[in-house]
């Protein structure tokens, strides 16, 4: 509770923070001038997600895909799931769990919802302190409000995808630690990938077989990317995992 507390606080200070300090930057046109003409190599070391973020609506996506609030939300999410599957199993709580007339695929599944509902929250609280430095240091209009809420919903189905995941791990270990850490470590893999993946091209190749890769905000607010292309298969890896660990806890020995 105490680390959920602090995510609904510290990710929508973030967003905040972000956009306060671009609308400040008196430098921008001269930045944006110069790295204009800085060779495309160069461009690739630092990535899009600067150049995007050289306007409020590229700020705004780049603020909800910051390295430091996706590894935030991701060790929030795989603490929550591991410790009330593998480790209600670790300490003996799933077996008095058990004892009770509830069925397996129900403590799955209302895990599974309650979880979400946390996501939601996350996300929502987010977008509030997006939204909130719009308001206080520009001009918040109808399409960016539509452009940010776009992304959100993006950023709650990789999310989703992520609690699913974890689940699923969790579904198949007995211990808390492992399970967390296993979980972690392979979407914090996956999230690195992909961001090489945009400066060598052998790992081009394997860019659409990574979640992140159906998680662009700034293609989403350029509208090289629709919403279409990623939710569908987002949501389909959700309730792959979701079935696997439906399955498998239905099964295994406590």
């Amino acid at each position: 509770m105490g680390f959920l507390i602090f995510a609904l606080v510290f990710v929508p200070l973030i967003q905040f923070l972000l956009i306060d300090v671009f609308t400040g930057l008196e430098t921008k046109p001269f930045l944006d001038s110069i790295m204009k003409m800085m060779p495309p190599q160069f461009k690739m070391i630092i990535g899009d997600q600067f150049f995007s973020s050289l306007s409020v609506e590229g700020a705004a996506g780049f603020g909800l895909n910051h390295p430091v609030v996706l590894t935030l939300i991701i060790i929030l999410i795989t603490g929550i799931t591991s410790k009330h599957i593998a480790g209600a199993i670790e300490n003996g709580t799933m077996e008095m769990l058990l004892s009770l007339p509830v069925r397996r695929t129900t403590l799955i599944l209302r895990l599974w919802w309650s979880v979400a509902i946390i996501l939601i929250v996350i996300v929502v609280f987010a977008l509030i302190g997006l939204y909130t430095g719009v308001v206080i240091y520009d001009k918040i209009n109808a399409q960016f409000i539509d452009k940010v809420l776009r992304i959100g919903l993006n950023l709650f189905f990789l999310i989703l995808v992520i609690m699913s995941f974890s689940l699923m791990i969790s579904s198949f270990m007995k211990e808390s630690g492992r399970a967390s850490s296993l979980s972690a470590i392979v979407i914090l893999i996956l999230y690195f990938v992909d961001i090489l993946g945009s400066l060598w091209k052998p790992l081009e190749f394997f860019k659409p077989f990574n979640i992140f890769y159906y998680y662009q905000p700034q293609k989403l607010i350029t509208g090289q990317r629709t919403l279409m292309e990623n939710l569908p298969v987002l949501f389909s890896l959700s309730l792959i995992f979701l079935l696997i660990s439906l399955w498998k806890f239905r099964k295994r020995d406590i």
